[in-house]
């Protein structure tokens, strides 16, 4: 028969050896079940005082079992990773220590995938009894790397720590007794798909991988009710999904904890080392590749056309935009239609592409958003429809329509006054001058939106980039229209011949 023991949280014998199904450690406010340990182990702990102290601090507290867990620096041999972690790998363990769901937004080279290695390798070793966890990795030979990592650690754990185990190139079991079984199973991001459930999911460089909203929702949905999830990535751009849940969870607007850590959370950086990285490279990949702040995380390099930080200043929703909350409502007030006020819109057709509507209020600078209307797929039927909705909601609204291609067929069938609905043609030479108009207006904080109103319009302002031809910009080209559509010179007086205009 087996035995099991009863420790106090300092490792003090409370009980024991007693009969046991199987050999089993209990310890005053750990797991009801007890924690896995094997016969040679058990015996360990009935004899040495120091190995009991030892097992039950670590299974109580993540940052004690990073004093026994090994790890292999590249170039160097295996070494204590507890012994001198890192200023970005501490914020690691004490944010874990009080949040279960996190999203770490960080420079390069932090060593944080070693330290959630290591809590991968934790919640194995002393989670709940048949404790699963998932790693997500941006490519299968990451995956095999990480669990290579995490098999490491585990096989030179103290003897009194260690468990039975088998490990492959992609799966790590550890035997912890009948019904007992855990496993650590490694995926790459292409093969991230809704199956097991786990305990813990670690899901690495989300912001690199090809599809990360599919990944996250494959990845979400699996864990445990209890359970937790650590997000670690580097920057990748001021848009996409991962970029907007940054956002989203620095907002509140998640369960997720935001955590940053910036380029200087490891012992060998310091002032001079950024100075230097500084003078080597223009100011945009410098801050891609070197943040000091979660907007220089997704800052970009420089082929984004508009600055994050001018987008940021747009967004009528960002911390410090109002002095006071009586002048946001006052915002927010404005937004309902006001015949005293000057409304203009810009119509980007499309049915492939989404149809956008983008109405500005356009009294004074600075210009706001107060309309938005997208849709997609979209019709002819369906388009008209819409225009004509937008029109009905912002009766005085200066519509400019725009007309190269689909919109040539679609604007004389609009059921709208002549005076409202102006068609416009674009050209190389115009799109680029309305682009220009948007640069210097988010530049001069001429022109504010809310990002919650418009989410599909301030992910596509972010990524927008100098070659545009494989972007999605429907809401980019029916805001520029609508600033074309702020000069009044666009709409002849009541009465007189419309014809469509072509600028640049």
């Amino acid at each position: 028969m087996a035995a099991s023991i009863r420790l106090a949280p300092t490792g003090k014998l409370l009980d024991g050896p007693s009969e046991s199904p199987s050999p089993r450690v209990y310890i005053e406010g750990g797991h009801e079940g007890g924690y896995a340990i094997t016969a040679a182990g058990l015996r360990i702990l009935r004899d040495d005082p120091e190995q009991r102290a030892t097992f039950a601090a670590c299974a109580l507290d993540f940052r004690a079992f990073l004093d026994v867990w090994t790890f292999t620096p590249p170039g160097s041999p295996p070494r204590i990773l507890g012994d001198d972690l890192w200023a970005a790998q501490e914020m690691f363990v004490s944010t874990v220590e009080r949040e279960s769901f996190v999203y770490f937004l960080k420079a390069r080279q932090l060593g944080e995938t070693t330290v959630a290695c290591a809590f991968d390798g934790w919640v194995a070793r002393f989670g709940k009894t048949a404790s699963r966890v998932h790693l997500f990795c941006q490519r299968d030979s990451n995956a095999v790397e990480m669990v290579e990592h995490v098999a490491t650690g585990l096989e030179a754990l103290p003897p009194a720590l260690r468990l039975p185990m088998r490990a492959s190139a992609h799966t790590i079991q550890l035997n912890a007794g009948p019904h007992d079984k855990r496993t650590i199973r490694a995926y790459p991001a292409n093969s991230a798909t809704r199956g097991s459930t786990c305990t813990h999911a670690h899901v690495d460089e989300l912001a690199a991988m090809s599809d990360p909203l599919r990944v996250f929702a494959a990845v979400e949905p699996s864990v445990q009710p209890g359970g937790s999830i650590h997000v670690l990535t580097t920057g990748n751009g001021p848009s996409g999904f991962a970029a907007d849940f940054w956002r989203k969870a620095v907002a509140g607007g998640s369960e997720f904890a935001p955590c940053f850590c910036d380029a200087l959370q490891r012992p060998d950086r310091d002032d001079d080392f950024l100075e230097a990285k500084r003078r080597s490279m223009d100011s945009r990949t410098f801050s891609a590749e070197y943040p000091m702040t979660w907007q220089d995380a997704l800052a970009g390099a420089g082929e984004y056309l508009f600055p994050s930080e001018d987008v940021d200043n747009a967004n009528l929703e960002a911390v410090g935009c109002f002095p006071n909350q009586h002048a946001y409502e006052l915002v927010l007030a404005e937004r309902r239609y006001d015949r005293r006020r000057r409304y203009v819109g810009g119509v980007d057709p499309g049915t492939v592409d989404a149809t956008v509507v983008c109405i500005l209020d356009a009294t004074e600078q600075p210009y706001q958003l107060v309309g938005f209307y997208y849709l997609s797929p979209a019709t002819v039927g369906s388009i008209q429809n819409l225009v004509r909705q937008a029109h009905l909601d912002w009766p005085d609204c200066k519509f400019l329509f725009e007309i190269t291609g689909l919109g040539r067929g679609i604007l004389p069938n609009i059921r709208a006054p002549e005076s409202h609905l102006q068609g416009f043609e674009t050209s190389r030479a115009s799109k680029q001058g309305m682009i220009g108009e948007l640069q210097l207006h988010l530049a001069r904080g001429w022109l504010k939106w809310i990002a919650a109103d418009a989410p599909q319009l301030d992910s596509e302002m972010r990524g927008y980039k100098e070659d545009d031809k494989n972007l999605t910009q429907d809401t980019v080209m029916s805001l520029g229209i609508a600033l074309e559509a702020a000069s009044s010179s666009k709409f002849p007086e009541p009465g007189r011949i419309l014809r469509p205009i072509l600028v640049g």
